[in-house]
């Protein structure tokens, strides 16, 4: 693979080698958490606390970096850094971006039920933070995890989805070793230890490509300078405009940007299966099957994590509802062209989900609490139509957040459904009677279990 680095000030301005991992603690340093406090709110410490800006509890590092490096132990603070700015993990520098994503540099697991091997097809979160080219290779030979086996991959897709760290449950004794997704709840009972990105649309790298490293130079050469290679393997993904990016709110961060175009990308592929016909050839049909799993299959492993941190019953049956077909099938491709045209609608459906997924806003859950307080409060007042493209902008979220926080409330009887597909604030009498049905419910199913 021919790379090029856009570097031309490494001979000027020589950069120092970090044999070392950053993140790696050393041996005059030690890493303790405090005693705990327990209410119901959650965990904290009665002396002074490590929180970070959203709140989460972190551990305490005493003493400096002197002595030998415990490759071992990671250090959580230059993790946490690596990981949120896509860091070098060995010299804090900017991470290497190339067209197929960032580089990730990571042990091969052992194969055991508490190890298991990886699968890219789907995606894997990890622990570890990314690295640069220049690094990568000293690193192989110095790290004693990385020296029993190592795997190289440009990772497109790379999103911070949990905190793995030390979880207090308010219900037992002993706390436990957790990974927790971002705006679980149960995060307020958690001492965390490290973020976790989710690794998608994976590309292999081989680092005994001499022609790799042609160019490549250390991620601290200047403050500012981001190590970029060129992969011409595979044409790099359009990105969104900044018109665009204003519009959807999306993050600077470039791998945030790229990810959105990627989707963008796959979602323009959908378009050429469409129903305009009624029948097609049994190759043009498997061609378009082949289409849509490719178009699909990297980001089913993002759905999937999107389905375990949904904290809305509406929003998991909606990714069900969208990773189950679009799982290819072990006993090959069945089925007709508008088969495949339905299938086609599916996943431009859920990539356009996912896209959504990549702006920052309220989960589902939240707007479900937001709504029901406004009509607890009479903001919105029984019998009232909900307006809710209005509601959607005042709470700045997807308009497919407030229909799905509607369906979850109108299970509760807080809202009613109307065939039109409209949705209104329930009157206070539905509301009673509803709660009076679910009474001689319970009551009749108590009076039938003591006959």
């Amino acid at each position: 693979m021919s790379t090029s680095l856009l570097h031309p000030n490494l001979v000027t301005n020589p950069p120092r080698l970090e044999p070392v991992p950053a993140v790696a603690l050393w041996s005059g340093q030690s890493l303790h958490i405090p005693p705990v406090c327990l209410d119901p709110d959650g965990i904290y410490h009665e002396d002074p606390e490590n929180r970070d800006a959203s709140g989460l509890l972190w551990p305490r590092i005493s003493g400096t970096a002197t002595g030998t490096p415990r490759y071992a132990d990671v250090n959580p603070f230059q993790q946490r850094k690596a990981m949120a700015e896509l860091r070098c993990q060995i010299g804090m520098g900017p991470a290497t971006r190339s067209s197929l994503g960032v580089l990730w540099l990571l042990p091969v697991p052992e194969g055991t039920e508490d190890d298991p091997a990886r699968d890219w097809d789907a995606g894997e979160n990890v622990i570890e933070p990314p690295t640069c080219l220049f690094h990568s290779r000293d690193a192989t030979g110095r790290c004693p995890e990385l020296r029993k086996g190592h795997e190289a991959v440009w990772a497109c897709v790379t999103e911070l989805v949990g905190v793995a760290g030390v979880y207090y449950p308010p219900d037992r004794p002993q706390p436990v070793e957790r990974t927790l997704a971002l705006g679980d709840p149960d995060l307020a009972f958690m001492v965390a230890t490290a973020l976790v990105r989710y690794l998608g649309a994976i590309t292999p790298v081989d680092l005994s490509d001499p022609q790799l490293f042609a160019d490549a130079v250390p991620c601290n050469l200047s403050p500012g300078d981001t190590p970029t290679v060129h992969c011409p393997a595979r044409p790099s993904p359009s990105l969104p405009s900044a018109s665009l990016l204003a519009r959807r709110r999306l993050p600077a961060d470039p791998a945030v940007a790229q990810t959105a175009g990627m989707l963008t990308q796959d979602i323009s592929r959908l378009q050429s299966v469409k129903s305009r016909r009624t029948s097609a050839s049994a190759e043009v049909v498997e061609d378009a099957y082949h289409l849509v799993y490719a178009s699909t299959g990297p980001w089913l492993g993002l759905a999937r994590t999107r389905y375990t941190a949904s904290d809305s019953p509406a929003g998991r049956a909606r990714w069900d509802a969208w990773i189950t077909p679009l799982t290819p099938s072990p006993y090959g491709i069945r089925g007709t062209w508008p088969q495949v045209c339905l299938l086609s609608d599916l996943g431009r459906e859920m990539l356009r989900a996912l896209h959504e997924t990549l702006v920052p806003c309220l989960s589902v859950g939240s707007v479900g609490q937001e709504i029901q307080r406004r009509i607890e409060s009479g903001t919105l007042a029984p019998s009232a139509r909900i307006r809710r493209r209005a509601l959607a902008k005042s709470l700045q979220v997807p308009a497919s957040y407030v229909n799905l926080a509607l369906v979850d409330l109108a299970a509760t009887g807080l809202v009613e459904i109307y065939a039109g597909g409209h949705f209104t604030v329930a009157s206070a009498s539905h509301r009673v009677s509803r709660l009076g049905r679910r009474q001689r419910i319970a009551i009749g199913a108590t009076e039938a279990r003591a006959a």
